[in-house]
């Protein structure tokens, strides 16, 4: 997927938005799982972005760094 951002969180491939077909931005989020020795994509849902995105910057955040309720 063209313009996706991965992150690694806690041992977890993490890619967020993209583009199948460089217009439109994608809200979905995808984990790679693996089991040996397959690895696939699988959705996050219903765990999403907000706002679609493409082109866009990923930075993963720990927890420490924020103060959310």
């Amino acid at each position: 997927m063209a313009g996706s951002q991965m992150v690694s969180i806690d041992n977890q491939v993490i890619i967020s938005g993209g583009s199948e077909d460089d217009k439109d931005g994608q809200n979905t989020l995808y984990k790679l799982e693996c089991v040996t020795p397959d690895c696939t994509w699988q959705s996050m849902a219903p765990l999403q972005l907000s706002v679609a995105r493409y082109v866009h910057v990923a930075v993963a955040v720990p927890d420490n760094f924020v103060n959310c309720p």
